[in-house]
C-alpha cells in the first residue's frame, strides 16, 4: 500500500512538472513582449507626442507661475482632446520637456497648474 502511494506521488509530480513546463514556455513568451503596457503608452504613442507638442506650443509656451494653466483650462482650449489624452500629454511634457513644471497639490483648493519653468524666461 505504501509502495502504491509512493508510485502515485511520483507519477502525479512528474505530470505536474511536465504540464507546467508547457505553461512556463507560454508564460516566458508572453513576458518577452516588446509592446508597451497600456499605462506606459504615453512614452511612445505618436498621438500623445503630437498632443503634447500642440498643448505646449499653443498654450503653455511663455506661461509663468502666476498665469499657470489648470488641466481644466487646457481641456477647454483643446476640446477635441480627451481628458485622458491631455493627462498623458502633460505627463509626457513633464517627463521629457524639463521646461514644464506642475504646481499645486492636485486638490480642489489647489489644483494642479502647468507652466514653463521660470528660468526659461529671461
Amino acid at each position: 500500500m505504501n509502495r502504491t502511494k509512493r508510485l502515485m506521488t511520483i507519477v502525479t509530480t512528474s505530470l505536474l512538472l511536465a504540464g507546467s513546463s508547457g505553461l512556463q514556455l507560454s508564460l516566458s513568451a508572453a513576458s518577452g513582449q516588446t509592446a508597451p503596457q497600456p499605462e506606459e503608452a504615453w512614452k511612445t504613442d505618436p498621438a500623445v507626442h503630437k498632443a503634447a507638442d500642440q498643448i505646449y506650443s499653443e498654450f503653455l509656451v511663455g506661461t509663468t507661475w502666476s498665469d499657470a494653466k489648470t488641466q481644466g483650462e487646457i481641456a477647454k482650449r483643446f476640446a477635441k482632446l480627451s481628458p485622458d489624452m491631455i493627462d498623458k500629454a502633460l505627463k509626457r511634457l513633464r517627463a521629457y520637456d524639463r521646461a514644464i513644471v506642475r504646481l499645486g497639490d492636485g486638490d480642489q483648493a489647489s489644483p494642479y497648474r502647468y507652466c514653463e519653468c521660470q528660468e526659461h524666461h529671461g
